[in-house]
């Protein structure tokens, strides 16, 4: 699922939003329609999300379970090298012609027949990476891992939408505004940028007036 945004400056917001007076939560100062709208969308995606999640962990744990082992790869030639990046970034036709461009240089094999053997073991100890790489493709399509993640990614844009909807419209009154102080204390002021902190700090001077 999608990550969390890191909590910057919330504890100050959301000491803000816990002193603001009840006469100002009851005061509306805008028409809400347009935001009423905006907050139905911003909580029908959030339901969406929420019922979607335990089909997400059930296909997650099972995509766990059966996922291919790095044990499978042909280590050997990959000594001291950080496994998880060799298994799934690493340029394998780059390491191979590094291998290939090394010879006499920082590796030697000594007899001819040494060294084709030398070339063969590299070979097939970076097809074993792509074999595995391979394997673990085919596991993520046909165990729904990979549709499970691009609904994902989609669910976690669209609520991401909603909310900046949200946060760059005037807050019609202390409940919308509050809301704002909440999520953003919540997510991080910080997450946001300028514009959304702008509006909020309006809507503060706004209402805080007008309840004044």
């Amino acid at each position: 699922m999608s990550t969390r945004r890191n909590f910057i400056a919330g504890s100050a917001v959301a000491s803000v939003a816990l002193t603001l007076p009840a006469a100002i939560a009851a005061k509306a100062v805008t028409d809400r329609s347009a935001w009423d709208i905006a907050m139905r969308a911003y909580k029908k995606l959030k339901a969406q999300e929420e019922a979607f999640t335990p089909e997400y962990m059930r296909v997650y744990e099972a995509w766990k379970a059966g996922r291919p082992s790095m044990d499978s790869i042909d280590w050997s030639e990959f000594r001291f090298s950080d496994r998880h990046h060799i298994a799934f970034s690493l340029d394998l036709e780059e390491a191979r012609q590094q291998f290939l461009d090394g010879e006499n240089k920082w590796w030697f094999g000594g007899s001819a027949e040494a060294v084709e053997r030398m070339k063969e073991n590299n070979r097939a100890a970076i097809d074993s990476v792509q074999d595995f790489r391979d394997a673990n493709a085919k596991h993520d399509r046909e165990s729904g891992m990979d549709a499970m993640d691009k609904r994902s990614d989609e669910l976690a844009d669209a609520i991401s939408a909603a909310v900046n909807v949200l946060l760059a419209m005037p807050a019609p009154d202390g409940p919308a505004l509050r809301w704002k102080l909440d999520y953003l204390a919540e997510d991080g002021l910080g997450a946001y940028n300028d514009e959304f902190a702008a509006q909020t700090r309006k809507d503060i001077a706004r209402i805080l007036g007008e309840a004044g």
